[in-house]
């Protein structure tokens, strides 16, 4: 799903475009909500124990899930804004240097 919408990002600044076509958004972003509720059902919560209170502990996918679910808007925003990339790695190749 993300690699299909960095297509239709790119292909859109490619095009000139400041936005994607709202209809190809609108499908990614509830494709990405179909996602998470896929990821929900195969990762339930685990049943309660009793003997501690609090939350119970999650697998390690549970909690990127509730991460991705979380963070939503911050995960697709290089859909909605052509101006932030995809990925971070140009600022992690701009702070090599000064680490080394």
């Amino acid at each position: 799903m993300l690699v299909d919408a960095k297509l239709a990002a790119d292909r859109t600044r490619a095009g000139g475009g400041e936005r994607i076509d709202a209809d190809v958004g609108t499908r990614l972003h509830a494709r990405y909500q179909r996602l998470l509720a896929d990821g929900r059902s195969a990762n339930p919560l685990p049943p309660a124990r009793g003997r501690r209170p609090g939350r119970a502990r999650r697998s390690p996918a549970g909690r990127l899930l509730e991460r991705l679910d979380g963070r939503r808007y911050e995960v697709l925003l290089f859909l909605d804004d052509l101006r932030v990339p995809f990925t971070n790695n140009q600022a992690e190749r701009d702070l090599r240097m000064v680490k080394l």
